[in-house]
């Protein structure tokens, strides 16, 4: 069963709200399968709408507006879905569009298997050995990158500056007020696995000790902009729990006092702030970009190049050390393969570029975990939000084991 919105042909721009709103889900969404369309608002929100419409499983299809919103994927879904979901390509998506439209009602057998292997994922904590321990400012950054690529950028960039980052605070003559816990998680790529696993099994009086979370996932991207997360939702709706526009606003500071745009970055569920935010614990961070092209607008206000990936190695091979303290090959352009010259001259234009945003957005990582760790009552009180974490917390380990299926990471689905 279809839901409302849904685009097709799908513009060049990122219009479709399919499956973001309750109503977009018919009547007889109950006891069907619902297909929904990429785009505008996360990806939980849509597989959460899903399962609240009555839905028995759901193809979510890609967007198709552009290259890089063409084929499948895997990715990962709320911690309480209790419904096989799929993440298909566009082409999946539009033949089903197309036949139920025509009246043709298309049957689909929908079946999600995976197979549970044990696998040791290294998770490295460090802690200020002075600072309140009743008021913990935690920033993390993955270890791990995807088989195709070392991961320089994505994230080395991250835990490179969060060691850079424990060696500055550790020389500072002046201690923290608060607790600073830094955190390097294992198993991102593979669906949030080392996040969410510590968010998920740390006691209720362990969660309201943390006053922040602070997620540095790729601050080195050739083609970057300055993304901020929106963490009270005014500007992409999907707001993160109470204090998270405290966050927001911190590093918005930072970078507006030193004459520096930035954009909103919606919750989308694709890095390890998750764990946390599920749990009731203001998040945030910033974010350089990945796979999303560059706007002509963009690029007037950042520089780099319209068109173009903010990251031209996302996940790819070439994401390693040349790249990052030089530029990104040819070959990574969406003009190459028509205008090799014209891709190079973009190519030697991004020259530099990803040490330049590792530049401003490490000063910013600094500024904030600093500034949480030193002025008291940044974050008000937050008893109800948390309450309501922690009962929603408790319902997702009872439905664990009570439903069949349980759709978790973006590499596989696993049976209960």
């Amino acid at each position: 069963m279809p839901t409302n919105d849904i685009v097709i042909p799908s513009p060049a721009t990122d219009t479709s709200t399919s499956g973001c709103e309750a109503t977009d889900f018919p009547a007889a969404t109950t006891g069907a399968i619902s297909l929904i369309q990429r785009g505008t608002c996360p990806f939980t929100q849509k597989l959460a709408n899903a399962q609240a419409a009555g839905a028995v499983g759901v193809i979510l299809f890609n967007e198709g507006n552009n290259a890089a919103r063409v084929n499948a994927g895997f990715r990962f879904g709320p911690t309480d879905l209790a419904i096989p979901a799929v993440f298909a390509s566009f082409t999946v998506g539009k033949e089903l569009y197309d036949a139920f439209t025509a009246g043709q009602n298309p049957t689909v057998r929908l079946e999600t298997s995976g197979k549970n292997v044990d696998r040791f994922f290294p998770q490295v904590i460090a802690e200020s050995k002075k600072g309140d321990p009743n008021h913990v400012v935690l920033a993390g950054a993955h270890l791990d990158s995807v088989p195709a690529g070392p991961g320089i950028n994505d994230d080395g960039s991250g835990t490179a500056w969060q060691l850079e980052l424990g060696e500055q605070i550790s020389k500072l003559g002046t201690p923290p007020r608060h607790k600073i816990r830094l955190m390097w998680f294992g198993g991102e790529e593979d669906g949030l696995v080392g996040s969410r696993y510590y968010a998920a099994n740390l006691s209720q009086a362990e969660i309201n000790k943390i006053d922040v979370m602070i997620d540095t996932d790729m601050i080195a991207s050739p083609n970057y902009v300055r993304l901020v997360y929106d963490g009270d939702g005014d500007e992409l709706g999907a707001a993160g729990p109470p204090g998270s526009g405290v966050i927001e606003d911190v590093f918005k500071r930072y970078f507006h006092q030193r004459g520096m745009a930035t954009l909103p970055q919606a919750f989308d569920g694709r890095s390890d702030y998750v764990g946390f935010i599920e749990r009731g614990i203001p998040g945030g961070g910033i974010f350089a970009g990945a796979e999303v092209h560059k706007t002509a607008e963009e690029a007037a206000i950042f520089g780099g190049v319209a068109g173009e990936q903010y990251d031209p190695c996302y996940h790819e091979d070439c994401d390693n050390i040349d790249t990052v303290t030089g530029q990104p090959p040819a070959s990574t352009m969406e003009v190459f393969d028509t205008d090799p010259a014209l891709a190079q001259l973009q190519a030697n234009s991004l020259n530099g570029n990803a040490l330049k945003s590792l530049r401003e957005m490490s000063g910013a990582v600094t500024h904030a975990v600093w500034y949480f760790a030193r002025v008291k009552d940044t974050i008000p009180p937050r008893a109800a939000a948390t309450a309501r974490a922690a009962r929603k917390h408790a319902r997702t380990r009872k439905q664990t084991r009570t439903y069949r299926f349980k759709y978790d990471g973006h590499r596989r689905a696993r049976t209960r």
